[in-house]
């Protein structure tokens, strides 16, 4: 990585709204997946996805996006940059006949995020994930970058905000972040450390003798095509985190990489964007990403504004562990069984919540009495309700983790299509019962049982994974 700082000066720029105040919401605003390029292969186009569930504004490839902004004469600070415009491959043609041709010209970024751009606003002091992709890496132990001066993956520029009033003359800054390659020295390192890298900006470079404080964590998601004739590239998307301490910086993320397409029954490797269309050597950073942060409002409980639930690319469970806690968290019951009686096979016996019922029986006889399906549908057709049990006080109370004990019997958790914890596993175990599996209750020594926060949080549904009070402490 490397950084560096650029003079420049804007004549007659227009002054933002946000020296009035917040932006308005813009009707435009969207979360999902924002993509550039055409054709069908997906691999060929460049893509950004909020995984926190961030609204922004997709932008056209070129001009000042006037329409998006309500055509007023001050537009968001990102369509007052006109760079010299980069050119995006366009593959067509059928699977072993393509052709390529860099005919999309492109100067703004995919999409815009925070309030400049009337998106969900991106607050100071928070995490906000992108799944980018621009090309993937070459794997192989070529230079980091070859036919190119460019040296890294990721290309950040950071404008001061002052740039942005009239007059502004203040220069921009960039960052570049270079991740290791396959087959490289630092790769087995890297993949060690679960495939991410952390770039503090803040520590490299510095504005009016003040830090910049942004951290960038860049992550793959890694997929691969491999062919005879280029070896195994990595294709694969970005996680791209970013959290800004101040909000006195707008932020243009950029990235490099190459695509594939295949002739003739062989495969070839192109970069994603060039600087020149008529030469597909000159690689270049292709804009993604346009940021701006704002300083939480005082009033305003930070824990509102938090990313919440499972907004991730990966499964929830393992989002911010690392291996260590994965691999601690197991199942601590250690009960010996005794060899299954004929108590763990009458569906109705003395439990009152067991009392043998002919719609339940019907109910293992429609499916087959397959034990699965009886299991897939307790696992997702029953709702969990009365999850905690509270002392007179309000307390959580540590003696049981259902409301009181079983309120329902199995044939009320049915009809009802909801239960507790107990009460779901009443029903399975009459259910599994009669269906001619032996089957009883397991209870773990009393806070003998580990379980990840995330998925704690998405059975109680609320959050407690980085769940912070109004002063920004947590205690989970």
């Amino acid at each position: 990585m490397n950084k560096n700082y650029v003079c420049t000066a804007l004549l007659g720029v227009l002054l933002p709204l946000s020296a009035f105040g917040e932006f308005e919401s813009n009707p435009l605003a969207r979360t999902g997946r924002f993509t550039r390029g055409s054709g069908e292969d997906p691999t060929t186009q460049s893509f950004v996805v909020p995984v926190d569930f961030q609204t922004g504004v997709e932008l056209a490839p070129t001009g000042n996006n006037a329409d998006k902004f309500g055509n007023t004469a001050v537009l968001p600070w990102f369509s007052q940059l006109q760079p010299a415009p980069v050119y995006h491959i366009n593959v067509s043609g059928s699977a072993n006949a393509q052709t390529y041709a860099y005919d999309l010209a492109v100067t703004n970024p995919v999409a815009a995020f925070g309030s400049a751009a009337g998106g969900s606003p991106l607050y100071t002091g928070q995490e906000y994930s992108f799944v980018v992709y621009a090309g993937g890496q070459l794997r192989n132990n070529a230079p980091e970058q070859p036919n190119s001066d460019l040296n890294g993956d990721f290309f950040v520029e950071i404008y001061p905000k002052g740039m942005f009033t009239p007059g502004g003359t203040d220069g921009f800054y960039y960052y570049i972040a270079t991740l290791p390659k396959k087959n490289t020295a630092g790769w087995d390192e890297f993949i060690s450390q679960g495939g991410e890298r952390e770039f503090d900006v803040g520590q490299e470079l510095s504005h009016n003798g003040q830090p910049l404080a942004c951290k960038i964590r860049i992550k793959y998601v890694e997929g691969s095509t491999t062919d005879q004739t280029m070896g195994t590239r990595f294709v694969g998307a970005f996680i791209v985190t970013v959290k800004a301490e101040t909000s006195d910086f707008y932020w243009l993320i950029k990235a490099a990489g190459q695509t594939i397409y295949t002739t003739n029954n062989n495969t070839y490797a192109q970069w994603m964007c060039v600087s020149d269309p008529d030469n597909p050597n000159t690689v270049v950073w292709e804009p993604l990403l346009a940021l701006n942060f704002d300083e939480h409002p005082a009033w305003r409980a930070t824990y509102i504004d938090q990313p919440h639930f499972a907004g991730k690319a990966i499964p929830p469970a393992y989002q911010g562990k690392s291996l260590a806690e994965l691999l601690q968290v197991s199942n601590p019951v250690s009960k010996q069984f005794a060899a299954p009686g004929n108590d763990y096979l009458t569906a109705g016996n003395n439990s009152p919540e067991l009392q043998t019922h002919p719609l339940l029986d019907k109910f293992v006889a429609d499916l087959g009495n397959d034990p699965l399906a009886l299991v897939n549908y307790v696992l997702n057709e029953i709702e969990l309700t009365d999850a905690l049990s509270y002392n007179t006080d309000g307390s959580v109370s540590e003696e049981s983790i259902n409301l009181g004990g079983v309120n329902r019997s199995a044939l009320a958790t049915y009809l009802e299509g909801q239960g507790s914890p107990a009460e779901q596993n009443a029903l399975l175990v009459y259910l599994l019962r009669k269906a001619g599996v032996h089957a009883s209750y397991v209870y773990p020594p009393k806070n003998g049982l580990l379980m990840l926060d995330e998925r704690m949080g998405k059975l109680l549904r609320m959050q407690l994974h980085g769940a912070v009070d109004e002063k920004g402490q947590t205690y989970v």
